[in-house]
């Protein structure tokens, strides 16, 4: 994957019978993630109002939903205040193994397949015999727009790709609030109509927060390990019950519970707005944080609060760590397959000498996502693109350019 317009300008030269400079390579690479946000928009259009894409012809047995959030540079705001989110999902089709589907098997993998160090290290095992199911094709979607956007986008690709049909859809991530959110509206109508969803939480990011509540409560020590261990198990054998109140009674132990801040408050130290201040019209109309928001104050590293913490993230995930039932039902205990696709992507629009106004961003995630997807439409479309079906738009005053030139008009270069 190209990380910039002067690389695809040298791969471009290479392979069109024409020299285009790198500021022509940017605004065709413009015009066709423009023209890629038109059509997606109208095709969310067409889905509100009834006509939703066809499912695929060959139905899944199992579609996995994965969204997390990249960085990017807004360059309208003012510099250190500039770094902001972009939203991404990716959708994939995955066979199982046969009894998959009632989950009525047992357990492939009782035991963890690592364990923890007094040092709060990982050490890895040699009994692992429960991988995540391979995915067949992989297909993204991302944008830089508010949250109310993004379930909409999902839904889209996740309709085409079979949400309605498959017999089991699984929504992975790693636990932050606009995931679970996006499970809620893009499954809804499935959940509506009696078939199966589960919504899990990424074992990893899990077993990170048992990691910093041991940090919190213990000194390193064979007592720490032992308590990380016994807390690892009962997560991973789905024992949510026995995990909340064995951190709750550590958290006890430590000092009083903290008072949860509620949604929209200032967190201490951020020296930002609040969330539900509208400082510019740039700055909200778009899926970025603002400046401060989400930045960590000092008591984040109270060994109280940090255990607290950890408590109440379970608690609140009970249902998404029943890992045993999971792996019964041959469903992914990871989210792997998101965050590598982020790291895809912010290579081609994350960087400190990266800035962009956010509608170009939004082209440019378009134009990234369509080549990351596995399942043929990129060459699809600039197969469509060379016969002439489509016709990309222009900017301004320019007079319409083709992307792909008649070689027959290229003037031939003499023989020095």
């Amino acid at each position: 994957m190209l990380s910039g317009f002067p690389q695809a300008q040298k791969t471009l030269l290479k392979e069109l019978p024409v020299n285009l400079g790198v500021r022509q390579v940017w605004e065709q690479a413009e015009r066709v993630g423009a023209d890629l946000v038109r059509r997606r928009n109208g095709e969310v259009n067409a889905m509100l109002q009834g006509r939703g894409p066809s499912p695929p012809a060959n139905l899944p047995d199992l579609l996995v939903v994965s969204p997390d959030n990249g960085r990017l540079q807004d360059r309208r705001r003012a510099p250190g205040e500039r770094w902001c989110e972009y939203k991404e999902a990716v959708v994939y089709r995955a066979a199982r193994e046969e009894g998959a589907r009632t989950g009525l098997g047992r357990d492939p993998q009782p035991r963890p397949h690592w364990k923890y160090t007094a040092s709060c290290v990982r050490v890895d095992l040699p009994n692992k015999t429960y991988h995540d199911p391979e995915p067949e094709v992989k297909t993204f979607v991302a944008t830089t727009e508010k949250i109310d956007r993004f379930p909409l986008l999902v839904d889209l690709e996740a309709r085409r790709r079979g949400l309605m049909e498959a017999d089991t859809v699984a929504v992975i991530g790693d636990g932050g609030e606009f995931v679970w959110r996006t499970a809620k509206e893009v499954c809804e109508a499935r959940r509506a109509g009696g078939k199966r969803v589960f919504e899990i939480l990424d074992i990893i990011h899990a077993s990170s927060h048992l990691v910093d509540a041991a940090k919190a409560a213990f000194a390193p020590s064979k007592e720490r390990a032992e308590w990380l261990n016994a807390r690892l198990g009962e997560i991973w054998s789905g024992d949510a019950e026995d995990l909340v109140k064995a951190l709750e009674a550590k958290a006890a132990e430590l000092g009083p519970r903290p008072e949860r801040k509620k949604p929209g408050t200032l967190q201490p130290g951020t020296g930002g707005a609040a969330r539900g201040s509208v400082p510019s019209k740039d700055r909200t109309e778009r899926g970025c944080k603002l400046p401060g928001e989400g930045a960590k104050g000092g008591d984040e590293a109270d060994p109280v609060k940090v255990a607290w913490n950890a408590r109440d993230y379970f608690d609140d995930n009970r249902e998404r760590i029943r890992y045993d039932v999971f792996r019964r039902h041959g469903l992914p205990m990871s989210s792997s397959h998101i965050e590598s696709g982020i790291k895809q992507t912010n290579r081609r629009v994350k960087g400190t000498e990266k800035a962009w106004y956010l509608e170009h961003a939004e082209e440019m995630l378009a134009l990234r996502t369509f080549a990351l997807s596995e399942d043929g439409r990129w060459d699809d479309y600039f197969d469509r693109l060379r016969e002439g079906s489509i016709e990309l738009q222009t900017r301004g005053r320019m007079k319409p350019v083709p992307l792909f030139p008649d070689k027959r008009k290229t003037p031939t270069r003499k023989a020095s």
